[in-house]
């Protein structure tokens, strides 16, 4: 007797459905990963663009002598940078010259809401330069004459140095002329302090700096702060020149 037995050809019905299902309890296990790294990978994009601007910030800034003004990169584009491409999640880049910052506004494409990337093109809050004004030309420290702080990014306006003494946010190697300011002017685009010295008040307590040998320093902590709110860097001592 000859037995003959029927080939399968295809799926059950149950089967085929079975295997659906495990494929999309596949799928919805590694779809989340594939997210995390897709938007990973536009982060890092944009930390890369952003390197880019920021240098070609610097570039015009050392090229102009002047601080950037746009709120985009049109200024940059052709002389400074290839092209204005816009970040990976199709928004311009932006620029805040006050803060010293450039950024994309992130996933979201809104500002403030804590997801953009960001990147400084200037350094950080510090005293780099002193300088000592003789206005009556005496040669001598004495009233009526100014110190000029010079930042390498914008100080906030309302910040210091103080003219109180009790407030004040100097330091000085030699001399206490920082109780006898009467006056504070900030200019240069917020990047510099004029103070004019006075020394009527006390001056036996108060004796003059010795231009070319004593240091200016912030202290630790102090009011001087950048449009962000965060104070100059303390301790680092800068010597107070000459005009």
């Amino acid at each position: 007797m000859k037995v003959s037995y029927l080939k399968r050809s295809a799926f059950t019905l149950v089967e085929l459905l079975i295997v659906i299902v495990i494929i999309a309890i596949l799928a919805g296990g590694v779809l989340p990963y594939f997210r995390q790294y897709v938007e990973e990978s536009k982060i890092t994009r944009a930390k890369q663009d952003l390197d880019e601007v920021k240098n070609a910030l610097i570039r015009y800034e050392n090229d102009q002598r002047k601080l950037y003004s746009k709120t985009d990169t049109s200024d940059l584009t052709g002389a400074y940078l290839m092209t204005a491409k816009p970040d990976p999640w199709g928004a311009p880049y932006v620029v805040n010259s006050v803060k010293s910052l450039c950024y994309s506004l992130g996933p979201d494409g809104i500002d403030n809401t804590q997801d953009e990337v960001k990147a400084y093109f200037r350094p950080p809050l510090a005293i780099t330069r002193v300088t000592w004004e003789d206005t009556n030309k005496s040669m001598q420290v004495d009233t009526g004459d100014s110190l000029v702080l010079r930042f390498p990014r914008p100080i906030d306006p309302a910040g210091g140095p103080s003219l109180d003494v009790s407030q004040d946010d100097l330091v000085y190697s030699n001399g206490r002329p920082e109780s006898n300011y009467s006056n504070k002017e900030i200019f240069d685009n917020n990047m510099a302090v004029r103070l004019t010295l006075d020394f009527t008040a006390n001056p036996v307590i108060n004796p003059p700096f010795r231009a070319g040998q004593d240091t200016i320093k912030a202290k630790n902590p102090n009011g001087i702060k950048d449009a962000e709110g965060t104070p100059c860097i303390a301790d680092q001592a800068t010597i107070i020149r000459y005009k």
